[in-house]
């Protein structure tokens, strides 16, 4: 079971080289479109490959619903 606090404001973790932030639709559904459709790194995915940018904002709407239900935690990272 997550701590409850980490729900009150989604938690933004930083360091030197990253930061891991919330999803953000807008930023994050082409970047997660180029990944699931890139064909070498599909190799190492237990997930399907988007076929539209529409599969992407689905995805993240579903970690976003996680968070949301308090059942989990997807972060974004930004290098």
């Amino acid at each position: 079971m997550i701590n409850p606090k980490y729900f009150a404001t989604f938690p933004l973790i930083t360091s030197k080289r990253l930061t891991f932030r919330a999803f953000d639709l807008k930023i994050d559904a082409p970047a997660i479109f180029d990944l699931r459709t890139n064909k070498e790194v599909m190799r190492f995915m237990d997930n399907y490959k988007h076929t539209s940018i529409k599969d992407s904002e689905n995805f993240i709407q579903k970690n976003l619903a996680i968070y949301a239900a308090k059942k989990g935690i997807f972060w974004a990272i930004d290098f």
